[in-house]
């Protein structure tokens, strides 16, 4: 009997465990792990059309022989990282003609410097500029090619082309030049640029263009399968003219209103479209399935586009994983909140250590990858459906008590009553 209440406490605490894991659409079971240390996984794409829109509901378990552990992790957003260390720089000499003006800057310490931006008066610009250096103004070495640089300052239009490289090293003494009469330089910085390389996921979308001819506006409608990370957009024209456009940028996700559905718009990003420029748009990381991108033409003839893509970071996440265990990635459960430990994107919390910045510290992407085992849909789970648990729980009840009702059966009665 004791046996038996012993086997019964078992799977009582089994169920336990099934009954946290059925609360989740899907699971993953991770493969085994070759050693004990801090682990990334990359999360597929589909990861984000099963789970909640901002990953919300992403848990990790350790599967233990009477307990499910929920483990605390990181999720790492690989997007490209641009930093500029402005350096301490004075003007000491400006002047203008009609063949050619120049401005001359002393960097203070000569520090090591590769980028200046600079902008210009007035604000419309279009300025091929040289650049000259010298350690002691008198003879003066160029440095490079000329540059173009551009400001565009119309009504609703604003767009700025300020960046001038420089061979990476230190100079005591810089000199910019340009022969267009009428133009001073209003401000200048210099700086070491540094950019960190992400790794980016293009995701498929739909698109629509619509023009209003009386508000002179275009909006194009972007939908994807699922609310993905976005923080890049790229598009293609068909336009062989100079074109500089302005443009709102609006995220969005559908609710139904009845039988309608319906699209709420929450106001994202400014951007400008440019003929000068081909480069993606950088916007702020957002979980989102819809973008609206509208363009105002002011007039000018709207632009015809052919192609939109959307990108987002690879998101990856990081735990320390133990290799004598067994974890399962949990998704699909529309109630729950992000958990306190994981935080928001790129901030670290006291339980996940601080040097997981660095990807460079953690096991190569192509390893990572193939931890992460065949998608199960809810109830089949390694450890058996909760449902087949529970009939099997009720039949062990049952047993149980009839033992004890035989049991009693056979007991003699007491011949003093």
């Amino acid at each position: 009997m004791r046996r038996l209440l012993f086997c019964l406490s078992l799977l009582t605490a089994h169920l336990a465990v099934q009954a946290q894991l059925s609360e989740f659409t899907t699971g993953q079971a991770l493969k085994p792990i070759q050693q004990t240390a801090w682990h990334e996984i990359v999360l597929p794409e589909g990861i984000f059309q099963q789970a909640q829109p901002n990953l919300a509901d992403l848990r990790l378990f350790l599967l233990g022989d009477e307990d499910t552990v929920e483990v605390p992790y990181h999720l790492a957003y690989y997007a490209e990282q641009v930093d500029f260390e402005e350096v301490q720089a004075e003007e000491i000499r400006q002047k203008g003609g009609e063949d050619k003006s120049f401005a001359t800057f002393k960097l203070e310490g000569e520090p090591s410097v590769n980028q200046a931006r600079l902008r210009f008066q007035p604000r419309d610009f279009d300025l091929e500029v040289g650049l000259e250096m010298s350690n002691n103004r008198i003879r003066w070495q160029p440095l490079g090619n000329r540059t173009r640089v551009m400001g565009k300052a119309e009504a609703k239009i604003n767009f700025l082309q300020e960046q001038i490289p420089i061979p990476e090293g230190k100079y005591k003494f810089l000199r910019f030049t340009w022969t267009e009469p009428g133009f001073s330089l209003s401000a200048a910085r210099f700086g070491l640029e540094t950019t960190r390389e992400g790794k980016y996921r293009a995701y498929r979308a739909d698109w629509e263009q619509k023009t209003n001819t009386e508000t002179s506006e275009t909006a194009i409608i972007l939908k994807m399968d699922a609310a993905y990370p976005v923080s890049r957009l790229s598009w293609k024209t068909a336009e062989r003219m100079e074109y500089f456009r302005n443009a709102e940028l609006f995220k969005g996700h559908a609710y139904m209103r009845g039988e309608e559905e319906v699209l709420d718009w929450e106001s994202w990003s400014d951007a400008t479209l440019s003929s000068e420029s081909t480069d993606p748009w950088e916007v702020p990381m957002a979980y989102t399935q819809y973008v609206k991108i509208l363009v105002h033409h002011e007039g000018d003839v709207p632009l015809k586009f052919q192609e939109w893509e959307v990108l987002g970071p690879i998101v990856a996440l990081q735990a320390e994983l133990d290799r004598a265990a067994n974890y399962m990635l949990a998704y699909g459960q529309a109630s729950l909140n992000a958990p306190s430990y994981r935080g928001k994107p790129g901030e670290d919390t006291e339980i996940i250590p601080a040097f997981l910045n660095d990807p460079e510290v953690l096991t190569a992407s192509e390893q990572m990858n193939s931890l992460l085992g065949e998608t199960e849909k809810a109830g089949t789970e390694p450890t058996g459906s909760p449902a087949i648990w529970l009939l099997g729980a009720l039949g062990l009840v049952l047993l149980v008590g009839g033992l004890f009702f035989l049991r009693r059966k056979k007991t003699p009665e007491d011949p003093t009553v």
